[in-house]
């Protein structure tokens, strides 16, 4: 019990405000009346919080500049950002550095190089070969004999390929691990007949466009300028919506026409085309305009010709799930898959993962996906090409300083462009001018910068990893040819010549997946983990929502990996041991590589839950701020984690993934967050937040979750804003008083302030066993410049904290400055106009008379 004699209920003091049956306030004392309650202290001991992650760095400095550093670069240290003179600057620092005199941004020094790839496997099942210029790995597991023998994997080449896609400064490229695909389900004729009435709606519309420009020309004499002709496509603002069957009509009618227009420029080419008599004939001209009808139920007409439609994201798993079951069976690697046992998200279950794929790509040639990072930098992805080639440009995993670097240098100057490759999304709307493919000039920058470009073509059958954090585009090979300033120009040419493609183009196919790589050695896994969580918070401070969920599944992996048990106590009737000669990698290798990362996620979440609690013994009353009303802000603790709870009667289900994302920061919520109490029993919705929104107090804002109705109600939205304290009978006339507080619905309604902390899955304690139980497996593990580099990403999330909770006072500054403005200027229109006095004209001068108005 607190002094006054009330029970305490965990960890909460009851609420001690205003009766709901007192009397009504006038309107004006109720505005400038703050809330009076005077929060008891209980009678508990402070917690003193744990400390963080510096007590792994006792004895070592942060900053000691003589330390010995590898002459390579190594990703644990490349947070670190040095100048001229090896000194340590922030992100900010060296990108908005710029030089007086010539008014242009600095150029960062370049990395330091790579250490040179291993020595490559010598296996009669895989041929490897490694290509210094493309900076790509290729394993061809086919057999050299066609019809001799299928794709055998062995460990050797396993273990080494999967090794080496712990490497982002080499792009790893697998060829025959999804042959045996059934041809009888994977052809258009049965995708059309299949989904043949399902609209589709992400066709993305790129323009052909013809272009003039000068080019300067070396001959033996000199050096002239002459005029270059080529074709490109532009990508246009519009996703277009159809029949999945009327697409595949495009298609065929878009060959056709192109076949013809080949054959008129063939005979041009040869002085054979038909006379114009013959031409004249239209029933023999193919048809180029395609008329379809839209899910609104309106006919569209597009040319086949100068249009190109690209299918992008067409899910697999909801609409063509036997061809997913075919392609499970067949590809050779299913551990690379989401969820699979080279995936982080292994120990996580199927429901809690966010959907990463399959998808299926379909597109003529010509359309192209812009500079972009998979799931903003926190996923990796497999890209199988099944149909046509892909022209790709692929840099390694970058700084953040580095990697807007990188685009500077691929995109040039853009006049009136909003497209951001970092935390935008390649096909968005809206972003004004997009970059163009990037030139050679750019290529060779990236080079000198040691950012090993990628520069390569992806054939059918070819399997490329792309690493998460990697910035890459994909454009589709077509016959058309390139400007001599373009990357691919020489090796789009010699590829056609080399590969017999000629004028004909080639419907480029292919199924691409995210998934989240977990690495196979100790420091492969240490590199993956931090890496993820390293993105995860630069999108949250850049407000994106991260695609990967690395915190429960590193919660996840550690409880999988410390739990034992032995292979008699099996209640199996066969006793057969699986016997597997896939690589995985030990418990111990796991372990190791993840326990710097889980010290960095236990340690956060027990700062956060303690600071919590204290909220929650204490209260969170704060001074009023210039007379204006501050709501009380109440805290629960609920002792019982979500996982606990009867799912039969308890709403939430804390095995899912849908709302287990801050509806302020779109952070990861895995394992503790802030659920509101006011959008749980009102409005029978969730509104989960994460304990750094809810210390900064974000949420005292108007959230609209009515998918309609915007009206600032607290039975409608969330509205964690309302400043009176009104009850019964208010003036703003605007609902009766909540069941729930007894304040005005309208106006004054506390409960969407009012938040409980829950736990999804682990107590508080539970996790610090967990984390204890790892390090004892693990033993003696400093991780010195890791610790280093996760002490610098939470401070990184500190900083941003807190200039989120200035912006925020700054903000309301401002709104309660306009609001004394804006009620001086209505006292001053509320005032009587002033009487105008005319003295008598009998005796002006001396002002007496009668008076006139």
């Amino acid at each position: 019990n607190n002094e006054n004699g009330d029970k305490i209920q965990n960890g909460v003091e009851p609420n001690t405000g205003t009766d709901v049956n007192e009397t009504e306030q006038t309107e004006s004392e109720e505005a400038a009346v703050p809330d009076s309650e005077e929060v008891p202290s209980a009678e508990v001991d402070v917690p003193v919080a744990r400390p963080g992650l510096e007590r792994y760095l006792e004895g070592y400095d942060i900053n000691d500049e003589k330390e010995q550093r590898s002459p390579f670069y190594l990703e644990e240290q490349a947070w670190r950002l040095h100048d001229g003179e090896d000194k340590v600057l922030t992100t900010e620092d060296e990108v908005s550095s710029r030089d007086a005199n010539k008014g242009e941004e600095v150029m960062l020094k370049p990395l330091p190089p790579v250490s040179d790839l291993p020595k490559l496997p010598s296996t009669p099942h895989c041929r490897w070969s490694f290509d210094e210029e493309s900076r790509v790995l290729l394993a061809n597991f086919r057999p050299t004999e066609e019809g001799k023998g299928g794709v055998t994997i062995c460990r050797e080449d396993e273990e080494f390929l999967l090794k080496m896609m712990e490497r982002n400064d080499v792009t790893v490229i697998s060829e025959g691990l999804a042959d045996g695909l059934d041809p009888e389900i994977w052809n258009m004729e049965y995708i059309a007949n299949r989904l043949k009435n399902t609209f589709f709606h992400r066709f993305r519309k790129f323009e052909r466009r013809e272009i003039q420009s000068t080019s300067e020309k070396q001959t033996n004499e000199t050096d002239k300028m002459v005029k270059v002709s080529y074709e490109t496509h532009e990508e246009m603002d519009v996703c277009l919506s159809m029949k999945v069957s009327d697409y595949v009509k495009y298609l065929e009618m878009r060959r056709v026409a192109l076949e013809a227009r080949s054959k008129v420029k063939k005979g041009s080419k040869e002085g054979t085309v038909p006379p114009a008599s013959d031409m004249q004939d239209k029933d023999e001209e193919p048809q180029q305009n395609f008329n379809f009808i839209d899910d609104g139920g309106k006919q569209q007409s597009i040319n086949v010709v100068d249009v190109s439609l690209y299918m992008i994201d067409l899910d697999m798993v909801k609409l063509l799930p036997e061809l997913i079951n075919d392609f499970s069976s067949c590809f050779k690697l299913p551990g690379c898959m989401p969820g699979g046992t080279h995936c982080m998200m292994n120990a996580v279950n199927e429901s809690g993962r966010p959907f990463m794929g399959p998808n299926m790509y379909i597109t003529p040639p010509a359309s192209f996906t812009q500079m972009h990072q998979d799931g903003h930098g926190t996923v990796d992805s497999g890209h199988q090409c099944l149909s046509g080639y892909n022209e790709v440009v692929m840099l390694r995993r970058l700084p953040e300083a580095h990697k807007k670097q990188a685009l500077r240098l691929l995109s040039g100057k853009m006049k009136n462009s909003y497209y951001d490759a970092l935390y935008g999304l390649p096909h968005g709307d809206g972003l004004g001018e997009k970059p163009a493919w990037p030139t050679c000039e750019a290529i060779a920058k990236c080079k000198e910068m040691r950012y090993y470009p990628s520069v390569f073509i992806l054939k059918p059958g070819q399997l490329c990893h792309i690493n998460k954090g990697r910035l890459h585009a994909f454009r589709k090979l077509g016959p058309e040819t390139l400007p001599s300033f373009d990357c691919h120009a020489k090796l789009r040419s010699s590829f056609i010549e080399k590969e017999g493609l000629g004028d004909t183009e080639h419907l480029c196919i292919s199924v691409a997946w995210d998934w989240m790589y977990k690495g196979v050695t100790s420091e492969g896994i240490n590199r993956e983990s931090v890496a993820t969580l390293e993105c995860t918070v630069l999108n949250r401070i850049n407000g994106t929502q991260s695609l990967a969920i690395p915190e429960l599944s590193l919660l996840q992996i550690a409880q999988k990996l410390v739990t034992n048990s032995k292979p008699e106590s099996t209640f199996l009737s066969v006793k057969n041991a699986r016997q597997s000669s896939s690589f995985v990698p030990s418990k111990e290798a796991t372990l190791r590589g993840i326990l710097p990362s889980l010290r960095y996620l236990v340690d956060q979440h027990v700062a956060a839950t303690r600071a919590a609690r204290h909220q929650a013994r204490e209260g969170s009353g704060e001074a009023p701020k210039k007379n204006i009303h501050i709501p009380r802000h109440q805290l629960s603790i609920q002792t019982k984690p979500n996982s606990w709870e009867n799912p039969d009667v308890f709403e939430l289900d804390p095995y899912g993934n849908g709302d287990f994302f801050c509806k302020l920061c779109a952070k990861e919520l895995s394992n503790v967050y802030l659920h509101c109490d006011g959008c749980e029993k009102i409005l029978n919705k969730d509104f989960n937040i994460c304990l750094s929104c809810h210390k900064e107090r974000r949420y005292c804002n108007m959230i609209q979750m009515h998918p309609l109705n915007a009206k600032r109600h607290c039975t409608i939205n969330h509205t964690g804003n309302m400043n009176y304290n009104r009850q019964a009978r208010c003036p703003c006339k605007n609902g009766p008083v909540c069941k729930n507080c007894g304040y005005c619905q309208g106006c004054s309604c506390r409960c969407h302030t009012w938040f409980t902390l829950n736990h999804r899955f682990l107590t508080l304690e539970e996790e610090e066993e967990l984390l204890e139980t790892v390090e004892k497996v693990v033993g003696e593990h400093p991780a010195v410049e890791t610790m280093r580099r996760l002490v610098h990403l939470a401070d990184m999330e500190v900083i941003q904290d807190q200039n989120n909770a200035e912006a925020e006072r700054k903000e309301e500054d401002n709104k309660e400055e306009e609001k004394v403005e804006d009620a001086e200027e209505k006292k001053i229109r509320d005032l009587p106009p002033r009487k105008k006095r005319t003295r008598s004209s009998s005796n002006p001068e001396s002002g007496t008379g009668k008076i006139y108005i």
